[in-house]
């Protein structure tokens, strides 16, 4: 069976998550390095307040189209039928 990802808005949240803790942990340095004013020390609580926002965000998305392949979750009328690895609708149906 083929895995597709899935394109709901709770998993395109979910997989920016990492990638935003990295950038945010990198303005952090750069700005203890640029401006000594604020050191990592201070500014760190910064990371849990972005972690809170987007899990927030994460939890207040919808999960509509969770798991479908993204042709199918789009609206375009295809759907899981014809997919390799996937079962067609007149063998579900079958006695």
């Amino acid at each position: 069976m083929r895995y597709y990802a899935c394109c709901c808005a709770r998993c395109r949240i979910h997989s920016v998550v990492g990638p935003l803790i990295l950038i945010t942990i990198g303005v952090l340095f750069a700005l203890d390095h640029v401006w000594m004013r604020w050191s990592f020390s201070q500014t760190w609580p910064v990371i849990l307040i972005v972690l809170g926002v987007v899990k927030l965000a994460e939890r207040l998305a919808s999960d509509e189209g969770h798991g479908l392949p993204p042709a199918a979750a789009a609206g375009t009328g295809a759907s899981l039928d014809g997919l390799p690895g996937q079962p067609r609708r007149e063998d579900l149906n079958a006695p």
